[in-house]
């Protein structure tokens, strides 16, 4: 196991150093919220959101994502098939979670009388429940894309997954921070100000957590720009 991490190049030893700290984050972030939330009860709606929210997003979607990343310390010497069975499980949990946060706090703003998408929260919140919809219908094409084949390259199938993956876990982040930074939840939940901690912590999972799907995005970029220009090349040759 040693030997196979001597052989990397420093900058992949750099990122490993780098995830291990980001799964330090993501301990700190978990641990945080279920305090919070035994703090101040699991009887409240708005805590259970919170409780939700986070573990999908934070735990379960952040770990889903870095399990296919080849820098990611806990699937490090995994084989393919087994980090995409963790990935679909973990992103399957997480969406579940996430989805569910955010319909139980729709509901239950719409049955008090309140308004639900006055707020950027909420409007962050919805944008990534879309991507995250988008996400989980692009996942499971590209988890069968040889299947499909026919119709679909599973290269695009791969692509967009990818892509609205990101989008979903850009924008739920941003809903989060925004959260921690309104003065109703400092006045409310936050006397000490650790919500400034928190943003910071949230802030570099995001950065972190993103260092593979970006890599794999412009490979992605890369390989279908080349792949249409070879394809004109072949149809300029063809009526030559």
């Amino acid at each position: 196991m040693s030997s196979k991490i001597e052989k990397r190049s420093a900058l992949e030893k750099l990122e490993i150093c780098v995830n291990t700290l980001n799964h330090t984050f993501i301990g700190i972030a978990t641990f945080y919220t279920i305090w919070y939330c035994i703090n101040y009860g699991f009887d409240k709606s708005h805590t259970l959101h919170v409780l939700l929210a986070s573990l999908g997003y934070v735990l379960l979607m952040a770990e889903g994502i870095m399990s296919m990343y080849n820098g990611n310390t806990f699937t490090l010497f995994m084989t393919r098939s087994q980090k995409t069975n963790i990935h679909w499980i973990l992103q399957a949990t997480g969406g579940s979670l996430r989805l569910a946060a955010f319909f139980l706090e729709v509901v239950q703003r719409a049955n008090a009388g309140k308004k639900v998408f006055h707020i950027w929260h909420a409007r962050m919140g919805l944008v990534s429940a879309i991507f995250l919809c988008l996400s989980i219908f692009s996942g499971c094409s590209a988890l069968f894309s040889n299947r499909f084949k026919n119709y679909l390259r599973p290269l695009f199938s791969k692509f967009f997954h990818n892509l609205f993956s990101i989008c979903s876990f850009v924008f739920g982040f941003v809903a989060m921070i925004i959260a921690y930074n309104t003065r109703s939840w400092a006045k409310n939940y936050d006397p000490g100000n650790i919500r400034y901690v928190m943003i910071g912590i949230l802030s570099s999972i995001l950065l972190f957590t993103l260092i593979g799907p970006l890599k794999t995005f412009c490979r992605h970029v890369k390989i279908t720009l080349s792949t249409t220009s070879e394809q004109k090349e072949e149809k300029n040759d063809e009526k030559i």
